[in-house]
């Protein structure tokens, strides 16, 4: 008996280890995790892990999991027929016979197999696996589905297809490699810059496009339905027929005057380049018409309408944007799993060359990078005693008020700047002295920008800051360097538009004295966004391709210490950010004044890109301070939104408050721009009107506000009740692994004590009936020996 057991033991362990092998597959994948949850346990134990209802919450079919309504199916509710593969032809007799499935088991439909062939495909397991399990499925018996059933599956599988062609034929990444390069030796933070310069550049391509088909196309394709002259008997009628004509024969006048000419006119924006589809003075106030129709194109207000929708859909590409980084960054926001996330999620399986994968190795080497530095910086920050932290602090306070400083600085000097250049442009004359005054206010906006963002990220590193948080304080403070020198900009522009030029304005002229060359302020605003653009792009450039870049030649051929220390240039992401958001900025300052400034925009954008690769790996070095992109790319479109209030805020002004010139644009004549949706609204009908005017008035704002504001207070409820609900949950998953471990200890006891009782039970039987047998074996000898004795006395 005891030698028959052993092998019926083994056998059953063997039967049952083949039992959970063919019914819960992730057993071997999951004993290494459960080894190292509870400290090493058993394989009767990582077994038992894998039969615990939280492990089987959804039907599993040899690994492809199910919902629940899925499982629910019965035959009696399928209108099908059974259908065999051709691959199922070529069975044995012995297969026909015995078939593998009992008439019991559930059959899949095609239903059920086209669902699980999704399944297959978003599972994270090889190439390999998959075609093995998809195969298998091909090849089972299946139900064969009828009628409307089998019409909505072919039409399922039909858009599945037509989707993954689509996905093919408009799946071409723009910069896929050089992305790639980038992320392997800058890492993620870097990488995700770049990634901001493309999500800046669709906005603009699709700014422009808005533009050119509702704008300038129907300017240029479309006639007026009336064309106002100039009547020199009744001018005051026809002032601005004649001002216009006046302004454009002024403009023609200087249209081509030499090729050096030419090109000067280009930079500046002015003399043949004023009438182009760019600036604002190229456009009518008139109501086009289609040819032989009676369709009606009301091009001044498409302009302003088309102008604000733009703008509008920007705030909602940069709004959705940085709210999904936002909600990105406080997913990834883990202490306990950030690490995990790296180590076990980060690797690409479809990197199928070397080169690819050594660059992912260094983009995971620099993400972990990232987080070790931040867990240095929080280790650092709790063993500071209290005078560290009183020194700290008070050179914090130091900085901010040297950063201060600074920043009022450059405002005054950008202000006198262009009070210095308005006055002097009027008097000079068409030369160099022109051009000098010209660009006096953008050469100088674009210096104080490279000084002070040099400046601002050096002294950054005095507070002793996390690397998350010195980039973004340095972008916060550089970013505002920039808008507020657009805004002192702009705004001493219009102080002395307003004082010298609007002001003193007679009914009968075109434009005031000493204002000849604003007579078109809107172009002159146009032109203004023109130059600091090409001079923000030209100065960049200029500086990484022939200072730059020659130093690092230089440096790599004489090595010296002091020199790598003196122009090394590492890649400052903040200042590298903030090229794009000034340049962006503009955009969005000059769009109402120059309407193919977006494809302009655009194109800087996709320069900007090969430049800054260019210096991202030819010239820099990496950044010493290793970001996280999910955060970093949330900020830059913060950053981003925060430009584009700003530059709203100047559009909206000139719109509402300044008059439009009398010689250019659609609004001449207008007392304001707003003037011609005001109009357009008075001649609808009375109903409509006061419909539009209530959205406009106290009673609509006030209820507005307050229905907002309770909004805010109901989801930050929300958010604090489900932080908290996070908060528990997170320590009753700890409780509950505590418990875990503890209930597969007892059990590991019980087993082990079990066992031990059922050895010391099978060594007594055996002890037992190795006794009986020997008592057996003595009662049998002593029956022999007493036969033989009465032998002998027989005999």
């Amino acid at each position: 008996m005891a030698r028959r057991s052993r092998p019926q033991t083994s056998t059953w362990e063997e039967a049952r280890g083949e039992f959970y092998q063919e019914h819960f597959p992730s057993s071997q994948a999951g004993l290494e995790a459960d080894d190292g949850l509870s400290g090493g346990v058993s394989s009767s134990q990582a077994q038992l892990l894998n039969i615990l209802p939280s492990r089987q919450l959804l039907h599993t079919v040899d690994g492809v999991t199910m919902s629940r309504g899925q499982m629910t199916r019965t035959l009696g509710k399928r209108r099908s027929t059974l259908t065999v593969r051709p691959s199922q032809l070529g069975q044995s007799q012995t297969d026909v016979d015995h078939p593998a499935v009992l008439p019991d088991q559930e059959i899949p439909d095609e239903q059920q197999i086209w669902d699980q062939i999704q399944a297959i495909k978003a599972m994270p397991i090889p190439m390999d696996k998959k075609r093995e399990r998809k195969n298998k499925l091909l090849n089972s018996p299946t139900f064969r589905m009828q009628g409307m059933q089998r019409f909505h599956l072919t039409r399922q599988k039909f858009w599945s297809r037509f989707k993954d062609a689509m996905v093919d034929i408009f799946s071409f990444e723009l910069w896929h490699d050089s992305l790639r390069l980038i992320e392997g030796n800058f890492g993620t933070g870097v990488l995700s810059y770049f990634h901001y310069i493309k999500k800046v550049m669709y906005m603009n391509l699709a700014m422009f496009a808005a533009m050119l088909l509702l704008v300038v196309l129907p300017n240029a394709l479309l006639p007026p339905s009336h064309t106002e002259h100039c009547d020199d008997d009744d001018r005051p009628a026809t002032i601005t027929a004649c001002c216009h004509e006046e302004y454009v024969a002024n403009v023609t006048a200087m249209r081509w005057r030499g090729v050096a000419q030419a090109f000067m006119d280009f930079l500046q924006g002015q003399g043949y380049m004023e009438l182009t589809p760019l600036f604002y003075g190229y456009y009518e106030n008139e109501i086009l018409v289609a040819p032989h129709t009676s369709i009606y194109y009301n091009l001044p207000l498409a302009y302003v309408l088309v102008t604000l929708v733009c703008l509008l859909l920007c705030l909602v590409y940069v709004v959705i944007h940085t709210a999904h980084g936002f909600q990105d960054a406080i997913l990834s926001r883990g202490k306990f799993y950030q690490y995990c996330n790296v180590i076990f999620s980060a690797w690409d399986f479809c990197i199928d060359n070397v080169s690819s994968a050594e660059y992912k190795q260094k983009a995971v080497f620099n993400e972990l990078k990232g987080y070790l530095e931040t867990d240095q910086y929080e280790a650092e920050r709790r063993n500071r005693s209290q005078m560290d932290t009183v020194q700290l602090y008070v050179v914090r306070t130091v900085t901010n008020i040297i950063v201060t400083v600074i920043l009022i600085i450059s405002g005054v000097i950008i202000y006198f700047v262009v009070q210095y250049s308005l006055v002097n442009v009027e008097n000079a004359d068409s030369g160099i002295e022109l051009y000098i005054y010209q660009y006096l206010p953008p050469f100088t906006v674009s210096g104080l920008n490279i000084v002070v963002t040099m400046f601002m990220y050096h002294i950054v590193t005095l507070e002793r800051y996390t690397p998350q948080v010195q980039v973004t304080l340095t972008l916060l403070r550089t970013v505002f360097l920039r808008v507020a020198s657009i805004a002192v900009l702009m705004y001493s522009f219009f102080v002395k538009y307003k004082a010298q030029c609007e002001g003193r304005l007679d009914p009968d002229a075109c434009y005031a004295d000493g204002c000849q060359r604003n007579a078109c302020w809107e172009t002159v605003v146009g032109q203004m966004c023109w130059r600091l653009m090409l001079t923000d792009f030209a100065a960049l450039a200029g500086l990484n391709i022939f200072v730059y870049f020659p130093l690092r030649i230089f440096i790599d051929h004489f090595p010296a210490a002091w020199l790598r220390t003196l122009f090394l240039q590492e890649f400052e992401i903040p200042r590298h950010v903030l090229d794009v958001v000034y340049n962006q900025a503009l955009c969005w300052l000059g769009v109402f004044f120059s309407p193919l400034l977006p494809g302009v925009a655009a194109l800087l954008c996709f320069l900007f890109f090969y430049l800054k690769r260019f210096t991202c790996i030819r010239v820099c070095t990496p950044p010493t301070l290793s970001l996280h992109s999910i955060r970093s790319s949330a900020f830059y479109m913060l950053v981003s939104l925060f430009s584009f209030f700003a530059s709203l805020l100047i559009v909206v002004f000139s719109l509402a408050e300044i008059r439009p010139s009398r010689s250019c644009g659609p609004y001449r004549g207008l007392d304001t721009m707003w003037r011609e949706i005001q109009k357009t609204v008075d001649e609808l009908p009375a109903w409509l009107r006061n419909f539009f005017y209530y959205f406009g008035s106290a009673g609509f704002a006030v209820p507005l506000v307050i229905i907002l504001l309770l909004a805010m207070y109901y989801y930050s409820a929300i958010a604090a009740a489900n932080k908290h609900m996070i908060e528990v949950l997170k320590e009753q998953l700890v409780l509950e692994g505590h418990d875990k471990q503890f209930l597969l200890g007892k059990l590991n006891e019980l087993n082990s004590l079990t066992r031990s009782r059922l050895g010391e039970r099978r060594e007594n039987v055996v002890g037992e009936r190795m006794t009986e047998g020997v008592h057996f074996a003595e009662m049998g000898s002593r029956s022999s020996s007493d036969a033989q004795v009465v032998t002998h006395q027989g005999l």
